[in-house]
């Protein structure tokens, strides 16, 4: 392939996932307040660029093989997280509402990694190739999404690129999900609610209840 095609491909691919990030960022600050519903038109343009591209349920992250190779190959990451979620976790007084929210937001947890590998890291994986500037510029887009929150904005930082890095040597998303899931949760209760303010981003960050 020319390097002028080369170039303008990685420069398209590198504006997608560009475009969708600022998309999501204008839903958060603008349309969120005015038309909330506006979401599933979110939804729908991921999907169909998902469908545009050919993605099988393996290719975008949801294969079984995929998850038990992660289940597997991540030990450490497993040990850490659910050590510390389990020792934070003690002495905490738990109730069906709790575990239901819970449950949501390991959905959520789900969701995220599922549009962000897709619509942000593997776009920028065939723009850079699968390195440390793939995985860098995908965290910096995933942390601007939860501007202005402090606690937020450097752990999705951090862990935008660690995602990134742990898909490409196992793509499986419910696996990163409930990874995600747990750090969140020790994210949660090791930091002040006056700073993390139950993750708000966006304006809704500063008129949390405290």
């Amino acid at each position: 392939m020319p390097a002028t095609v080369q170039h303008s491909c990685a420069f398209r691919l590198v504006a997608e996932a560009l475009a969708f990030s600022l998309a999501v960022v204008s839903y958060i600050w603008v349309l969120r307040a005015v038309f909330p519903s506006s979401i599933w038109v979110y939804v729908l343009a991921a999907l169909a660029s998902m469908k545009q591209r050919e993605e099988t349920v393996s290719s975008a992250g949801l294969g079984f093989r995929a998850l038990t190779s992660a289940l597997a190959g991540w030990k450490l990451w497993w040990l850490l997280s659910i050590t510390a979620t389990g020792a934070l976790a003690w002495g905490q007084s738990f109730s069906i509402e709790l575990l239901y929210r819970g449950l949501l937001y390991f959905l959520w947890c789900v969701l995220q990694q599922l549009v962000y590998q897709n619509m942000v890291y593997k776009r920028l994986r065939e723009a850079f190739g699968p390195g440390w500037k793939a995985w860098i510029i995908s965290g910096i887009l995933f942390s601007s999404v939860h501007l202005p929150n402090p606690v937020l904005v450097p752990s999705t930082l951090a862990w935008g690129m660690l995602a990134s890095r742990l898909f490409e040597r196992q793509p499986s998303v419910p696996a990163l999900g409930l990874l995600q899931f747990l750090l969140s949760t020790v994210l949660l209760w090791l930091t002040p609610l006056r700073w993390h303010r139950n993750f708000r981003v966006g304006p809704g960050y500063f008129h949390a209840s405290l």
